[in-house]
């Protein structure tokens, strides 16, 4: 078992099945209870993929919203946008120039930054099964 996770699981507890721990930070050495937060394997993935560095607080939002949201048959843009939405910032992530399918480095350059192409009156593209 690699450190974090003892410590994770020595503090908190053994996540469930299929969960991952997440370093808050990004740094992988910074193994402090504080800064370990366990996730579902797909949401730790979208958060390095599209989200980005998130506090402990923002966590708890997001972890919420994916939770609700991850059985309902939803792709994998929507969920990411209805994270971004959570986190207040949907408003500059949209699929127009396929950000959401690039790498986070793309993801991330439209946080706080329109796409030259974006405009207040366009809605993002999403496709989304059930309610």
């Amino acid at each position: 078992m690699a450190n974090y996770k003892k410590i994770y699981t020595d503090h908190y507890g053994s996540p469930p099945k299929g969960w991952h721990i997440h370093h808050i930070d990004w740094v992988d050495d910074n193994n402090s209870p504080n800064n370990l937060y366990a996730l579902p394997s797909k949401l730790h993935k979208i958060i390095h993929d599209h989200l980005g560095i998130i506090n402990r607080d923002k966590l708890d939002v997001v972890l919420s919203q994916y939770l609700k949201i991850k059985d309902k048959n939803c792709t994998k843009n929507y969920i990411v946008f209805k994270l971004q939405q959570a986190l207040g910032r949907s408003e500059m992530i949209h699929t127009d120039c396929q950000a959401l399918n690039y790498n986070s480095r793309h993801s991330r350059y439209h946080i706080g930054k329109p796409h030259e192409n974006y405009t207040d009156t366009k809605a993002p593209k999403f496709t989304y099964f059930g309610r």
